[in-house]
């Protein structure tokens, strides 16, 4: 019996049609893939009701150019477009169409480097240990197949329905887990451990695209050839940014005891100094230019509330459909309706608005030891938020001595409500305040600093430090206003390449935020 082949190409960005410097798209490359796994027999294309011309007209131009050998040219390739998917339409998809198979593969239609002989090892064990739903750990996305027995389709969409979620790479897994115990899942496991390398082979944005570009260039193919030079050869995993913190304000409302914007700026609590609208639309539109996509952070120093165009600000940024918005805030200081207004406009923006409200704690006497006054204007504000973006509205606590015996209250609490909780790391800023951390995460081997491979942040003035860290701007990489961006970021490049060979200069080697992840 023929398996079936699902590739979902929802909402595919257009770097899956672009070529790479062999000459052949991602698309293409996944195509030729499809035809080849192991006893396949129909082969799906999922789409979105939008994309539906455009792949097809992909899909015509591409098929003459599959690698088919004799008797495989009649292999059927059929289009399922859908106005909007979601986890329960995808499982309804795949009982309607799969109905005649014994197993799928499912995987994502952006993925070049997807390697036929590891799913063909996968789909043996899958059959040999009578698995349910096998998939791959350890490895760079985008290299392996998720299999399913087609009997346990059914019980997934029951699953799914009891909380239909957005369609994402971990969806099915994602379900699974929801009843794990009631199936029999077979891992692949990789031999060389990646995933702190977050590497994802995918053609959907233009840094991991240049990274696509980079391996095809160095002549790699293959799982292993994969996993070894991504292990070995970390220089080409650094692209483009993809997190921008911006400071638009000098403005706090509240001098935490735990940060360092105080002893930077003693006068935050009178600042008004802000950055110009037109300023910011410059970053913007050179931060577009530069990443394409790209997550832009208010404010990196500085309370965004006080900002007096916040919210034009704010829709600003989110009218470009590649950018998310992530708002750091207190809670303290928006006007009144701001937060109604926003919410009424989500239509726009969906998810791509991101909240996270630093609370600390609930004790009342702890708060004020740790930030000062407001806790009552700050818990008013996370309860108007919560309830207006109860999805994307996080409600934060950095973890340290002071507020170490109510943490666990705290988080009880807040989670009852099925509200978001962020427990952040304490950050001593490379010694320039007192260590008061609770414990040591740091990984037993250092890594190359995330911040620098992936991090460009922006003061008031426009100037781009290496780093956050960097509170006294003793290495300045240039000014967005002035300098070219992409000169800005390759003058960033030396210190990554440093650390790569285990040298840590400057603040670095003091530094404990290296490991700590932003988007």
């Amino acid at each position: 019996m023929k398996n079936s082949v699902f590739i979902n190409c929802i909402n595919a960005s257009d770097y899956i049609f672009r070529n790479l410097p062999s000459g052949n798209t991602s698309f293409k490359y996944v195509l030729d893939y499809a035809v080849l796994l192991p006893d396949a027999g129909e082969i799906y294309v999922l789409s979105s009701e939008s994309d539906k011309e455009k792949i097809q007209k992909k899909l015509a131009e591409t098929v003459p150019l599959l690698n088919l050998s004799p008797g495989k040219n009649s292999r059927k390739i059929t289009i399922i477009c859908r106005e909007s998917w979601d986890s329960s339409s995808l499982f309804e998809t795949f009982l309607a169409n799969a109905d005649r198979s014994s197993h799928l593969f499912y995987f994502y239609g952006d993925c070049p480097f997807l390697d036929i002989d590891a799913a063909k090892r996968m789909y043996e064990n899958h059959l040999m240990y009578s698995a349910q739903y096998s998939f791959a750990d350890g490895a760079p996305y985008g290299i392996t197949p998720e299999i399913i027995a087609l009997e346990i389709a059914d019980a997934l969409k029951v699953l799914s329905d009891k909380d239909k979620v957005k369609l994402k790479r971990d969806t099915l897994f994602t379900i699974i887990q929801r009843d794990i115990n009631s199936f029999d899942i077979e891992t692949d496991i990789s031999e060389i451990d990646l995933r702190m390398l977050r590497i994802s082979l995918t053609a959907d944005s233009k840094r991991n695209f240049l990274m696509l570009e980079r391996l095809e260039k160095a002549g790699v193919k293959g799982e292993k050839r994969i996993n070894s030079i991504t292990a070995s050869d970390q220089q080409m995993l650094r692209t483009l940014p993809a997190y921008y913190p911006v400071q638009i304000t000098d403005r706090c409302f509240q001098s935490c005891s735990y940060c360092p914007y105080p002893e930077i700026n003693p006068g935050l609590l009178s600042g008004n100094s802000y950055m110009d609208y037109d300023k910011y639309c410059m970053i913007l539109e050179k931060i577009s230019s530069f990443s394409d996509d790209a997550v832009i952070s208010l404010s990196l120093w500085g309370e965004p509330s006080s900002h007096p165009q916040i919210e034009k600000f704010i829709l600003k940024t989110l009218e470009n459909e590649k950018m998310t918005l992530v708002i750091e805030t207190s809670g303290i200081g928006w006007k009144n309706g701001i937060i109604e207004t926003l919410a009424g406009k989500k239509d726009l923006f969906g998810d791509r608005l991101i909240w996270i409200v630093s609370l600390d704690t609930d004790d009342r006497g702890v708060y004020k030891q740790l930030r000062g006054e407001g806790y009552d204007d700050a818990l008013s504000f996370s309860a108007l938020l919560n309830s207006n973006f109860p999805e994307t509205a996080y409600f934060q606590a950095v973890r340290m001595h002071e507020n170490e015996k109510p943490l666990e209250k705290f988080y009880k609490s807040w989670k009852q409500d099925s509200k978001k909780i962020i427990v952040q790391k304490y950050d001593n800023f490379c010694g320039f305040l007192p260590d008061r951390k609770v414990t040591d995460i740091s990984p037993l081997n250092r890594i190359p600093c995330w911040h620098i491979k992936r991090d460009m942040p922006v003061l008031l003035d426009g100037t781009v430090p290496l780093c956050r860290e960097e509170v006294g701007n003793q290495r300045v990489l240039g000014n967005i206003f002035t300098d070219n961006i992409e000169e800005i970021w390759r003058e960033g490049e030396k210190y990554y390449l440093e650390q790569l060979d285990s040298n840590y200069s400057g603040i670095c080697g003091k530094c404990d935020e290296y490991y700590t992840y932003n988007f």
